[in-house]
């Protein structure tokens, strides 16, 4: 931010009604912004503009997540498919993706995911994939 002495700055001037438009005689004419109004006016719609995108970000931090659940998911099918894991395993496995899928959208639901919401959910999803990891090399085969 500057910290220095601004030079003065010309206010411009406008007349004070419009008698040469018809049907605006007698009203009064809006001040022309300064140039320094001008520079705060577009430092908030500059700020405004930041806000929408960053509020806008929040299903793009979601979709890390969703990609996330979706390779466990896979690697759980997989599993299940190649016989490494039993109908026990798979079952349990299922059950904890469906918790993590339910907390995630519990956290989301109010629209305000917050960079801790996205870590309780990423915790999960780290344990979720090392129980996965351990289950399909547990030596336990379904056949």
């Amino acid at each position: 931010m500057y910290s220095g002495n601004l030079p003065p700055v010309k206010k411009r001037t406008a007349p004070e009604t419009f008698p040469e438009i018809p049907g605006l005689t007698g009203q009064k004419r809006i001040d022309i912004p300064t140039e320094q109004e001008e520079r705060l006016m577009k430092k908030g719609v500059a700020m405004a503009m930041t806000a929408v995108v960053l509020a806008g970000s929040t299903p793009a931090l979601a979709a890390g997540i969703e990609q996330r659940q979706m390779n466990q998911q896979r690697r759980i099918h997989q599993g299940i498919r190649n016989g490494s894991l039993t109908p026990g395993e798979a079952a349990r496995l299922e059950r904890q993706q469906f918790r993590t899928e339910r907390l995630e959208r519990r956290l989301t639901a109010d629209g305000d995911f917050t960079c801790r919401d996205r870590a309780r959910v990423q915790h999960r999803l780290n344990h979720s994939s090392r129980h996965i990891y351990r289950a399909k090399h547990n030596g336990r085969t379904a056949r």
